[in-house]
């Protein structure tokens, strides 16, 4: 028997492996912010976030080894790691937050183990384009789970950045050098197709449109789901009774504060509690790059929560301002934007949206067919 199951897990290795990290990405999801705190709590942020680099790292190690590629490396191969370098770097500055870090290299393994599985099916060059979509769709649907758990937030830009964590295990691996065949391309203009649709149905489902806000005389912008008409009904007409809602539950932990407030349902309420958290947090370190941004916020809060602000007695009194402006650090004629909503889409409108994805869908056929004649595939 012991024979057996040991025979039967070589032989089913690489779906094991796949089955195991699928399992890993969605089982953490409805635990997943908790484990995080309590990690942040016990090693502090800045271990974390290099643990995690050194994970990505490791990642990145095995994924080589795992696909048998460390030694022979051919040209194509060489210029595709030293594309998913560049990747990298940049994703390291985009991805700020180290759990999505964790969760980039994450999909990064899982693409290169989709396309493990995919080898005795697929020999062609089409297999890693293949794998790459299989792992955005795992990635679809963990932000599907999110948006339907109470604790979590699904969003586009973060099913894009999953894909990207694909798309670099993807260049990490060695490409099969057989030319792609009709049927893989085939599949690949199905899939390609299903994710163009998926992304804009669920784009449309989460409903993450906003605005940019612009305070050319403060020097500010931030973005947000409400424009500068809905700040005015929601402060001026209803500050008073919301001020009273954030004093009586501001004690609330952070994140539940947050988990009771969704954006979606509350985003007045939860954009002025982030914006509070990030003005205290950053007042709270000594550093003047830090005051500077507290004092930012602040400028944020007054001028468009002001009036809530001030019911619920969260506003500055003039002698902390004065105090936090002594210690920061001077940037004449430099705009503040502020990291709050920043994955709200600001790029277009709902309306604008509904008319750019007939487009994309449209583009993804002409793809399919002028590569289809390109490639001579009949």
């Amino acid at each position: 028997m012991a024979k057996f199951i040991s025979g039967w897990c070589s032989e089913h290795a690489d779906w094991l492996v796949l089955v195991g990290l699928i399992g890993v990405v969605y089982g953490t999801l409805p635990y997943g912010p908790s484990i995080i705190n309590s990690v942040y709590s016990f090693i502090g942020k800045e271990l974390f976030n290099s643990i995690v680099l050194f994970i990505g790292l490791l990642g990145i190690i095995v994924s080589l080894v795992y696909s048998s590629s460390l030694f022979g490396f051919s040209k194509g191969h060489i210029g595709r790691i030293a594309l998913a370098a560049g990747i990298l770097a940049y994703m390291a500055q985009f991805i700020t937050i180290p759990a999505e870090r964790l969760h980039f290299f994450e999909y990064a393994l899982l693409a290169v183990a989709i396309e493990r599985v995919l080898r005795p099916h697929i020999r062609d060059v089409g297999r890693p384009f293949v794998g790459m979509l299989c792992a955005y769709f795992v990635g679809m649907g963990d932000e599907i789970i999110q948006w339907l758990l109470s604790n979590r937030h699904g969003e586009i830009i973060d099913v894009f950045l999953n894909g990207w964590g694909g798309v670099l295990g993807i260049l990490l691996i060695p490409w099969p050098q057989q030319a792609l065949t009709s049927r893989s391309h085939r599949l690949i203009f199905l899939l390609t197709t299903i994710a163009v649709v998926l992304s804009i149905l669920f784009t449309f489902a989460t409903r993450d449109f906003g605005f940019m806000i612009v305070n050319e005389d403060k020097g500010f912008r931030f973005r947000s789901r409400l424009s500068l008409d809905d700040f005015r009904e929601y402060d001026l007409e209803h500050g008073k009774q919301l001020g009273r809602i954030i004093r009586q539950d501001i004690r609330l932990p952070y994140a539940q504060f947050l988990k009771k407030y969704p954006a979606n349902r509350f985003p007045f309420l939860h954009e002025m509690r982030v914006h509070i958290f990030r003005r205290d947090r950053y007042a709270g370190k000594e550093k003047a790059k830090a005051s500077w941004i507290a004092l930012r916020e602040n400028q944020i809060l007054e001028s468009h929560f002001g009036c809530c602000l001030s019911e619920a007695g969260l506003d500055w009194p003039a002698y902390k301002v004065k105090r936090i402006e002594s210690r920061s650090e001077r940037r004449d004629g430099l705009f503040y934007t502020s990291s709050v909503s920043k994955k709200v889409i600001t790029a277009f409108s709902p309306f604008q949206f509904t008319m750019i994805a007939p487009v994309l869908v449209g583009c993804n056929a002409m793809l399919f067919l002028m590569t289809r004649r390109w490639l001579h595939l009949g």
